[in-house]
């Protein structure tokens, strides 16, 4: 029987994933584990490639997708991507496991010590992401959908978020638009290093900075109290503002009421852009244009690189689908008011 990961760490009574940080030297392990890791592994014999060849004779058809249910995540969009992955998925023969733990170590240390799946796709990929690397150094075929701080030896698959933050900023300045803001995710969403937010929130800020424009952003949870506070924060810091930004499908629509409360129409008093998965959204209409993110495009290529990394060697790839910005108005230069 061949050794894998998960015997070296049960047998050094440590997670697989201390062991993978102790071969893969990307976090600081201490002297007294790192000793006992190195001693099970003599003891067990423990060989990555043997493991690795075991592990394709005896495939399970199946593919984990670990998607965890964190607070602050908008589930509408999750299930679109797991629908899509599913379908993808199958399309190649293959079912899906889902994982959804908000505990998503865990997820990952049960399925490599269960030997439950034959590769993985991660979602709600964070900057500093840890889940990665486990998979990475314990040899097991893995794509992230999102980009992290560090991409060394991982295969990744996202929007370009960066550019679709300057993409709805140059959007605004052209027709008109000096003074922009942006309604963001949750407070939530930061505070955990989430890849994909974070991005877009540096597009837009270095857009705005290269065209000369004056600019604030806000987080922003789903209910009507919170996106009135949100508002209310960006047109005390820019009281003239005339151009908005919304990264944030569960709040557009209780956003744009609140905008028409306050009577603030859209074009001729706020120009609102939003950015959002590529499913019509019910407010949509109502926005002056839209950046997409494509969901099915980026579900197929997570599979499509997860499936092939199960034949083949694959260099380690990362792929930033280009945002595409679709204008639902004819908008023309409007003229900012106090608020």
């Amino acid at each position: 029987m061949v050794v894998t990961i998960v015997d070296v760490a049960r047998d050094a009574g440590v997670a697989p994933s201390t062991v993978s940080y102790a071969l893969s030297g990307k976090r600081k392990i201490s002297t007294n584990t790192m000793l006992r890791i190195r001693k099970s592994i003599r003891k067990l014999g423990y060989d990555p490639r043997e493991s690795a060849r075991e592990r394709h004779l005896t495939r399970s058809g199946t593919l984990g997708l670990f998607a965890p249910l964190r607070d602050a995540v908008d589930r509408a969009v999750i299930m679109r991507f797991i629908s899509e992955i599913n379908a993808a998925a199958r399309l190649r023969g293959y079912n899906v496991l889902l994982f959804t733990d908000p505990d998503a170590e865990r997820d990952i240390e049960h399925a490599l010590e269960r030997g439950l799946v034959d590769a993985s796709i991660v979602m709600d990929v964070e900057t500093r992401e840890s889940r990665a690397e486990s998979l990475h150094s314990a040899g097991h075929p893995a794509v992230l959908i999102g980009l992290p701080e560090r991409v060394a030896g991982l295969h990744c698959v996202d929007m370009n978020f960066f550019l679709a933050g300057d993409l709805a900023v140059d959007y605004l300045a052209k027709v008109g638009h000096q003074r922009i803001g942006l309604v963001g995710s949750p407070e939530l969403v930061y505070q955990r290093g989430t890849s994909y937010a974070r991005r877009l929130i540096e597009g837009f800020q270095r857009g705005a900075r290269a065209r000369r424009l004056q600019y604030c952003w806000t987080p922003c949870g789903p209910s009507g109290d919170r996106a009135a506070q949100s508002l209310d924060a960006l047109f005390r810091r820019l009281p003239m503002l005339s151009g908005l930004v919304v990264h944030n499908e569960a709040a557009l629509s209780v956003l744009l009421l609140e905008l028409k409360r306050r009577g603030l129409r859209n074009p001729q008093d706020i120009c609102v852009v939003s950015v959002g998965a590529d499913y019509h959204l019910t407010a949509e209409s109502a926005v002056s244009a839209s950046v997409t993110i494509p969901v099915r495009e980026i579900s197929d290529v997570a599979v499509e690189t997860v499936v092939a990394q199960l034949s083949s060697h694959l260099e380690p790839e990362v792929r930033l689908l280009s945002p595409r910005l679709v204008s639902r108005d004819a908008v023309s230069a409007v003229s900012a008011r106090p608020r």
